[in-house]
């Protein structure tokens, strides 16, 4: 492995912030720390990039441990949150700042320089002062600045959290494809599960300090290990109650007065508690014709949201709860106040016993 990190720990006094992390990350590997704030992400980044020491662990980055050596021997690059370039420098200023930094030769920096706006686009840029840029080209200035001194790796600290939410979309390809090209492991921390998935071919799961999976994003996303991950990744409907088990040994889950059945793969057992995820975009909805069969759930439909490509529609229950579904057959409609009928593949429920909590 090409980054490797073991048995990782921060304490910041009493406060443990990181507990015990272990990652293995190859050269040319996307991957992405994704969890809520205050989860250690960024502790964890700062860690990895030399800004904070740690309490117990090891650090090694092609072979060599750098645990203990400041950021500046790493090989290491980082990109934060804000652009931070320097307001009264152009582009090619800005670019050559940390190759400066480096006391390499002029023919040097600007070999670099050109290499770096060539892979950035921002060749006709050169010339210009930030002020004169959009938010996505100071971003690629921001990247560039990272990238010109040739890392052997790439830490990004939520870096296009201040664009909008087209420009984000743009910029997640780009920078996904500058990963490719360069070939180098890039480690991106983010909240938002949408970035993570659409660019990494591995993603962290962290909360309260620890590392909850680190899988491919589809196993991530489909398969989740974890409670928290079945909830924090996606969205779900979500049903709790008692385990019951037919005579002829199928199993559901009471959930206030509606029995909600499970596959004949659910690891959870009459009478204990449990709870069932079932993503949202897996919630079939179709119109009720008064016979609604095994395993379909009878509501009646209060709203519906569009989104664009899709559509979400609000199921009110019997019991007073209710469901989102978002997958419908095109031969299907259906409108506010319709009697309809919920159903799922029981194999796409994601069911977790509530006696042993991750």
């Amino acid at each position: 492995m090409y980054l490797e990190i073991s048995n990782l720990r921060k304490k910041f006094g009493s406060f443990t912030a990181l507990s015990g992390v272990n990652l293995a990350v190859e050269k040319d590997e996307f991957i992405s720390l994704l969890g809520p704030s205050g989860s250690g992400k960024s502790t964890l980044l700062r860690l990895i990039a030399g800004l904070e020491q740690p309490t117990e662990g090891r650090i090694l980055i092609d072979g060599e441990d750098v645990t203990r050596l400041p950021p500046y021997k790493r090989g290491i690059a980082m990109v934060f949150q804000d652009f931070l370039l320097f307001p009264h420098m152009t582009v090619r200023e800005n670019l050559n700042f940390p190759l400066r930094m480096l006391k390499m030769s002029a023919a040097e920096r600007e070999e670099r320089i050109d290499w770096c706006c060539g892979i950035l686009s921002l060749t006709e840029l050169k010339d210009r002062y930030p002020n004169q840029l959009s938010g996505g080209q100071q971003q690629r200035v921001a990247l560039g600045r990272g990238l010109v001194c040739r890392p052997k790796v790439l830490l990004l600290d939520e870096p296009l959290a201040n664009l909008d939410r087209e420009l984000r979309r743009d910029m997640e390809i780009e920078i996904r494809r500058y990963q490719v090209q360069l070939g180098i492991p890039f480690v991106y921390v983010t909240h938002n599960q949408e970035e993570a998935l659409s660019m990494s071919d591995r993603i962290a799961v962290v909360n309260k300090g620890g590392i909850e999976d680190f899988a491919d994003k589809s196993t991530i996303y489909s398969h989740p290990k974890t409670r928290f991950i079945a909830q924090f990744v996606g969205r779900s409907n979500v049903f709790t109650g008692p385990v019951l088990t037919s005579p002829s040994g199928g199993k559901s889950i009471e959930w206030q007065g509606i029995q909600v059945p499970l596959g004949p793969n659910a690891s959870v057992g009459s009478p204990e508690s449990a709870t069932a995820y079932i993503k949202i975009e897996d919630t079939l909805i179709e119109a009720d014709d008064g016979t609604p069969g095994p395993g379909k759930i009878a509501g009646k439909l209060r709203d519906v949201i569009f989104r664009g490509q899709y559509a979400e529609y609000l199921v009110n229950l019997p019991n007073g709860a209710e469901i989102v579904a978002s997958s419908i057959d095109s031969s299907t409609r259906v409108s506010p106040g319709d009697n309809v009928l919920i159903s799922w593949d029981v194999d796409r429920l994601d069911v977790f016993s509530d006696a042993v909590r991750p």
